[in-house]
């Protein structure tokens, strides 16, 4: 008769890890299928917003615009000089560049005001010249709005100027002081040492007679 191998021993372990394996077990498909993220049409893109209102270029002469670009001036500069000078005269428009050449905002496209009638019908329509002083009314409450704040940061710079100025007098009075003390006890011990050295002359010379 033949003898029977014996069977390996199942340890506790063993079994442990076999159930394991088993449970790690997936069906094709399930379980870990990667996930595509799936972003909607129109999601996902930031689209830069339209500028409000329209170009003012049709409002201004454009020969006029021409000519002052010709002397190296922008097409923005150029319309909105004539724009803000009542589109009168190519001199007109440089006057106005002269005064206005150190705005912050000088080379910003300007744009007519947006009619309220084209979002809501039941609004009155603006005519042109009211758009054109739509911006004209916009223009200047911007720059009244940037001056007070220039002015404010002008101010403050001021009151830290003072503040400086007047805490540097104080330490160059501090450092005056000091130096004026060092000459004092320097002139003290200079007049002691003469003192002292006249003294043992004399003593000297009491010796030698």
């Amino acid at each position: 008769m033949e003898k029977e191998e014996p069977k390996p021993e199942v340890t506790q372990d063993a079994e442990m890890a076999d159930d394991t394996q088993q449970k790690d077990v997936v069906p094709e498909g399930e379980g870990n299928a990667e996930q595509k993220d799936v972003t909607p049409e129109g999601e996902g893109t930031t689209e830069e917003p339209a500028p409000v209102g329209k170009p003012i270029g049709p409002l201004v002469n454009q020969q006029w615009s021409s000519t002052i670009q010709e002397m190296g001036f922008s097409r923005p500069v150029s319309e909105k000089a004539l724009l803000f000078s009542g589109n009168t005269s190519v001199e007109a428009a440089m006057d106005w560049i002269q005064q206005h050449q150190e705005d912050a905002d000088f080379e910003t496209e300007e744009f007519l005001a947006e009619d309220p009638s084209e979002r809501d019908p039941n609004k009155p329509k603006l005519s042109k010249e009211e758009r054109v002083q739509a911006a004209v009314d916009l223009q200047k409450r911007i720059r009244a709005k940037r001056e007070a704040e220039d002015k404010k940061i002008a101010e403050e710079r001021e009151i830290h100027r003072i503040q400086s100025t007047k805490e540097l007098q104080k330490a160059k009075r501090i450092m005056e002081d000091q130096q004026t003390a060092i000459r004092l006890e320097m002139e003290r011990k200079e007049k002691k040492e003469f003192i002292m050295e006249k003294k043992r002359m004399e003593e000297v010379l009491k010796k030698v007679r």
